[in-house]
């Protein structure tokens, strides 16, 4: 039988993207005291109005294992 070994997975993590972005918003996104990540989540999710429940990640059930003898 195999034990979990390290830190579980977290259920919100992030995904890395590419995004084109005109020179004078990127400039702008700089000189504010928040990062690009958090600048761009805030807008999106004020922009689109996205829910809290929307954000909120989903509880995962814990796979259940049968070991047949």
């Amino acid at each position: 039988m195999k034990n979990s070994v390290g830190r579980p997975k977290k259920d919100d993590k992030k995904t890395a993207i590419s995004v084109k972005l005109p020179p004078y918003l990127i400039e702008w996104m700089d000189r504010q005291p928040e990062s690009r990540p958090v600048l761009i989540e805030t807008a999106l999710c004020n922009w689109y109005q996205i829910p809290e429940h929307v954000k909120t990640p989903k509880p995962v059930a814990k796979k259940i294992r049968n070991d047949k003898p």
